[in-house]
């Protein structure tokens, strides 16, 4: 029996947790070390529950089943990730085979249904740890996605609407960080980040053309030359830049001067395509 294990990086170390089997968690200082814990932890769960006689969960992994989505029909459940409790996730495909990345959640008033189209690509990439499940509805491949609010009080009165990433409420967001590790076809299941290769740290001045606190992410265009010979440079901020005041409350079409560090995967090809880039300080 496979169970789904969701994964999630701190400062100092990983954490892991089992959907389907409620207090089953691991905690380890490398990626390694916490996949053998939580192999350990399901095991011993699993003979817990059987010698105190209670039944054991089946895997919500692969069960075959349907599912209606409002005003979007019946779609097929490929892999359900978070059954067990608010908010649902799991993968599907419509009449048209189309895929979707869908989580659902609920309050007093509604139940919403939150539908992103993603690609066989980005499903193996979401799938092996790829990429996050928190940016797999934050960073669509399109721009936008449907959000169905449903209300307790008649159902028929179902609103489908369609939205940015931006306006997805907070609690229909996975947490930062949380990953799956299944394996897929062509990619391998989550592993520990390959060791990077740093450049020098560069220094240019340019417009500030996007900046998100949320995925501590930032967008800079200019017009100097530099090392990369680049106009535009896009990547995360570093945490010791997300915790200045001008980080905090920077300005999009404002210029600026940024501190740069450009670096690579050592394996990669290191030309402009793979050259990726953190951002250390800003200032005016």
């Amino acid at each position: 029996m496979e169970y789904v294990v969701i994964y999630e990086k701190g400062d100092s170390s990983y954490g892991t947790y089992v959907p389907d089997l409620p207090g089953c968690i691991a905690v380890g200082e490398t990626l390694e070390e916490v996949q053998t814990l939580i192999d350990e932890a399901i095991e011993f769960h699993i003979e817990g529950l059987q010698e105190d006689g209670d039944p054991v969960p089946t895997p919500s992994l692969n069960l075959s089943t349907q599912c209606d989505i409002p005003f979007f029909g019946k779609h097929k459940i490929i892999e359900t990730y978070v059954n067990e409790a608010y908010p649902v996730l799991f993968s599907c495909k419509d009449y048209a085979n189309y895929l979707y990345l869908v989580t659902v959640g609920e309050n007093d008033q509604y139940k919403t249904w939150l539908r992103v189209g993603i690609s066989k690509e980005r499903f193996n990439l979401i799938r092996s740890g790829g990429i996050d499940l928190r940016n797999a509805f934050t960073d669509t491949e399109n721009g936008y996605l449907f959000q169905i609010r449903v209300p307790h009080d008649d159902p028929t009165q179902f609103s489908p609407e369609v939205i940015h990433p931006n306006e997805i409420p907070e609690d229909m967001l996975p947490f930062p960080g949380e990953r799956l590790g299944l394996k897929t076809d062509i990619l391998p299941a989550l592993r520990s980040p390959q060791k990077e290769e740093t450049s020098e740290t560069i220094r240019i001045r340019g417009t500030l053309v996007g900046i998100s606190l949320r995925d501590k992410t930032f967008q800079i265009e200019t017009s100097d030359e530099n090392y990369f010979k680049k106009d535009f440079f896009k990547g995360k901020i570093t945490d010791a830049a997300f915790e200045t005041e001008i980080v905090k409350n920077a300005t999009v079409s404002k210029p600026y001067t940024a501190e740069i560090q450009g670096f690579a995967e050592i394996g990669e090809t290191k030309d402009e395509s793979n050259i990726k880039f953190r951002l250390l300080s800003l200032s005016q």
